[in-house]
């Protein structure tokens, strides 16, 4: 088996495993937030204790649109923060939001491109895509892993121009789908086939979104993992809806968990 340039913590409790491009190589994707008695250390404190495993390691860099705090940003903090210590993990995200504040609680180091937002406005975009290219260049990361449609796009030109060998893009919903004008619309879609493209691997985390991918080029479905949860039983869960919302405790009652937003699906 070859070496594993992604390898999962044994603590995490759900894994995939991806080939990546022409060299096949087993990538393990593992999700969950589960807690470490590994002691943090500064990066100039890792280079001083032992130079040469610090120049070993494998440099992995997340790219993120947003800051803020939601479904995006808490996958790309529960790979960053649940990798093995001896791999190098940076964070390059749009806007000093929670997700920033989280991850340097964790001392994950994290690089803000202010010029990276959510809206189209062309000459920030182009800085922003310059801003990664020499990101990039200055990181010469083995893993470049785009999130969200805007630092994947942008991500994945300028991840190419710099010459990264594998670039990781995971979808959390096609901007194609959004309420927004037929031309809009069509742009959006070309700009995720583009993507799709310049991607080595392209993750999807349900099969809705993979039905309505543009491409199936390097396409693989990855569900979210969650960690164990001790439910109440039937009964006792019962008792606690009724309570909360005031249905009847004899009522038929059918449930569902979902985000209700027409991206998700």
């Amino acid at each position: 088996m070859l070496e594993c340039p992604y390898e999962a913590t044994k603590s995490a409790f759900c894994h995939h495993q991806i080939k990546l491009g022409a060299e096949q190589e087993l990538l393990l994707v593992q999700r969950g937030a589960l807690a470490t008695t590994v002691a943090e250390q500064s990066e100039a404190g890792r280079r001083w204790a032992d130079p040469i495993q610090f120049c070993m390691r494998k440099k992995i860099l997340f790219v993120i649109t947003k800051s803020n705090w939601g479904g995006a940003q808490r996958y790309v903090y529960d790979l960053a923060t649940d990798l093995p210590k001896d791999y190098d993990v940076t964070v390059a995200a749009g806007g000093n939001g929670i997700l920033v504040q989280k991850l340097k609680a964790k001392s994950v180091r994290v690089v803000p491109i202010q010029s990276l937002t959510r809206d189209i406005e062309v000459a920030s975009d182009l800085k922003a895509m310059w801003e990664l290219y020499k990101l990039f260049r200055k990181e010469r990361p083995d893993i470049v892993h785009l999130n969200s449609s805007k630092a994947g796009g942008l991500g994945a030109v300028a991840a190419r121009l710099a010459g990264v060998r594998r670039i990781i893009f995971t979808v959390h919903g096609w901007a194609f789908n959004e309420p927004v004008p037929k031309t809009t619309s069509a742009f959006r879609w070309f700009a995720a086939y583009v993507t799709l493209l310049l991607c080595s691997r392209n993750i999807v985390v349900s099969h809705f979104a993979a039905l309505q991918s543009p491409l199936e080029h390097g396409l693989v479905t990855i569900h979210n993992g969650i960690g164990a949860e001790e439910f109440l039983s039937r009964a006792e869960a019962r008792k606690e809806i009724c309570a909360r919302t005031g249905i009847p405790e004899d009522a038929f009652i059918v449930g569902t968990i979902a985000e209700l937003h027409v991206v998700k699906g």
